[in-house]
């Protein structure tokens, strides 16, 4: 009785945050950085951007914490991750993964390594039906 109470309770939890098959979808830049933000270390975040939209970020870049294991996907023409040539797109910390599907980035900066992705020491980077243009590293 009390393990099927457990259950229900984490199924309404899930469903009243928005996951759907594992993957929530953020509509807008804040929620983009929310979600990864919360992430814990060693945990995993599933999003789904929406197709079309460009999450422009304003200077500060996202960051994928230390451990994590972060996938972000679109569907269709894919959405854009917008660094705007004021910062990196990404900085993927110690150990964390970072893997995109049909997520574009564009218009990141850096005055070091990692014009649009800083993939440091131990962590991992991946891309598949995703384009990365215009970004730089002096």
């Amino acid at each position: 009785m009390v393990l099927g109470l457990l259950h229900t309770l984490l199924l309404l939890v899930l469903w009243s945050a928005g996951v759907d098959g594992g993957f929530t979808s953020v509509a807008d830049t804040a929620a983009l950085r929310s979600a990864l933000e919360g992430a814990p270390a060693d945990g995993v975040v599933e999003l789904t951007l929406t197709a079309g939209t460009n999450y422009a970020l304003g200077g500060y870049g996202l960051v994928v914490p230390a451990g994590a294991k972060a996938t972000l996907q679109s569907e269709g023409v894919g959405a854009t991750i917008d660094a705007e040539g004021l910062s990196r797109n990404f900085d993927v910390s110690g150990g964390g993964t970072l893997s995109l599907d049909r997520v574009h980035l564009a218009n990141g900066v850096a005055t070091e390594s990692g014009g649009c992705v800083l993939v440091r020491s131990g962590s991992s980077f991946t891309a598949t039906h995703s384009r990365i243009e215009n970004c730089d590293a002096a």
